[in-house]
């Protein structure tokens, strides 16, 4: 059944709809229904739809709504057109989660239209943060449902939505989908990676297949095959001064054949290739080529002030020293080009010609005096010695007569002498003792002489 609708205006607009008697009108009752008077020309509406204000002579009209115009209007007693506003309780229409507003403005056709179309079931309602939802929201999700759980993307889930642990606003901590890259293999994340997908692969096909790869620079002048490459040295175990790193135009050909023992050098070593150990090492000089010069009593000459004595009764031959006044003897050589101005030095062979008493000492010259060959500007007949060397020798205690005793002089002062230089070298006893104490109370025989490196 159909019944008809009286409304009821406040302020111009329709506040509610409510039953009247069975008829098949909208009634406007000015009397009774409307607060204040509209004034003319005035608009009120029923729920949007525009509607002109009563006046004097639409008292007890109906109100009809005109399809063509789209707007209410009124029209006499008894002339209601097709279109009324009417309620049909055979569309009523009900929801499983909010019940249906009293108020309607629409048309029975758009109600119809909305019942047919109303949800056919209640859908679970859950809520969420702007930023995750959990487990268990994901799992109310079902196929052909909602593409999206809210406005912010999901950058990364689990394969299997049920298992994913919920609470969390990222997986393995990406929040950029640009740090994401899919890869099929065992890689699938990478953190800033700048070089392009050609660089990348470049890198790849160029990479080092180990102990496979022939050579280094191919057919460059600094070619090194795999061969070369035999040993590593760690670098951090030495000091820089430990190498020389200056080859000049010469390289080295077989790298299987460098390796070196260790050990500390001496002055004039000279590097040896050891066969039986496969390494070069340091050795010193062959015999052969250290300086060795021999210092005979019988091959003195002799100055003409304060000479040493020739003495050649006995069984060797002997210079003699007094012991109260300085005395010296000279010897002449032509010194060995395989000199390498290394340090000299004077072994003084001697006895006493005397037993001592107690402990004494004895002190021992050397005068160096070089000419170079065509370079020197000095008479070979005057002498130009460098500065004295000397060593003061202690004796035993109660030195025994005819007991043969050795004194080295290291011989500093050299006068610059180099390999091939004329050398002439005085040996002398400081009997007054000018530069060490010599308390000797006999002559010292000396029997030998040997400047050597």
């Amino acid at each position: 059944m159909k019944k008809d609708i009286k409304i009821k205006f406040v302020e111009k607009e329709l506040v509610s709809i409510k039953f009247t008697q069975i008829n098949r009108n909208i009634t406007a009752d000015l009397a009774g229904d409307v607060t204040g008077s509209p004034t003319a020309n005035s608009v009120v509406k029923i729920r949007g739809k525009a509607i002109a204000a009563p006046t004097a002579s639409d008292d007890a009209k109906s109100i009809i709504y005109d399809l063509t115009t789209d707007t209410f209007i009124y029209a006499a007693s008894g002339g209601v057109a097709a279109h009324e506003i009417t309620y049909d309780h055979s569309q009523l229409h009900t929801h499983a989660n909010k019940t249906l507003l009293d108020t309607y403005t629409q048309t029975e056709v758009n109600l119809a239209s909305a019942v047919s179309l109303k949800h056919a079931e209640a859908h679970t309602i859950v809520s969420h943060s702007d930023t995750t939802a959990t487990g268990a929201q994901l799992n109310t999700l079902v196929a052909g449902g909602n593409t999206s759980l809210h406005t912010h993307d999901i950058y990364a889930l689990d394969t299997d939505l049920s298992t994913h642990e919920s609470d969390t606003t990222s997986i393995h901590g990406i929040t950029d989908t640009s740090d994401l890259a899919l890869k099929s293999g065992n890689i699938n994340q990478f953190a800033d990676i700048a070089s392009a997908g050609a660089d990348i692969e470049s890198a790849v096909t160029l990479k080092h297949t180990q102990n496979s790869d022939t050579v280094l620079d191919s057919g460059q002048p600094n070619e090194v095959t795999a061969a070369d490459i035999r040993t590593h040295l760690d670098l951090s175990h030495y000091s820089s001064s430990d190498f020389d790193t200056d080859f000049g135009s010469k390289n080295i050909e077989d790298l299987s054949n460098v390796a070196f023992d260790s050990g500390t050098p001496s002055d004039l070593d000279v590097l040896t290739y050891d066969s039986g150990t496969g390494k070069w090492k340091s050795v010193p000089p062959a015999a052969g080529a250290e300086i060795n010069l021999s210092l005979k009593p019988q091959q003195a000459k002799l100055p003409s002030s304060n000479p040493a004595r020739i003495d050649g009764g006995e069984n060797n031959w002997r210079l003699l020293f007094d012991a109260t006044t300085d005395e010296s003897a000279t010897w002449e050589f032509i010194l060995d080009d395989d000199y390498g101005a290394g340090v000299l030095y004077v072994d003084v062979y001697f006895t006493m010609a005397s037993t001592q008493t107690g402990v004494n000492d004895i002190t021992w010259e050397a005068y160096v005096m070089k000419l170079t060959p065509n370079s020197d500007a000095a008479d070979i007949d005057s002498d130009s010695y460098d500065t004295v060397n000397y060593i003061q020798h202690t004796l035993a205690n109660n030195q025994t007569e005819g007991y043969l005793r050795i004194a080295t002089i290291t011989l500093t002062n050299k006068d610059s002498l180099s390999a091939g230089d004329y050398l002439r070298i005085k040996i002398a006893r400081d009997a007054n003792g000018t530069n060490g104490t010599d308390d000797a109370t006999s002559d010292a025989e000396m029997v030998m002489a040997i400047i050597r490196e």
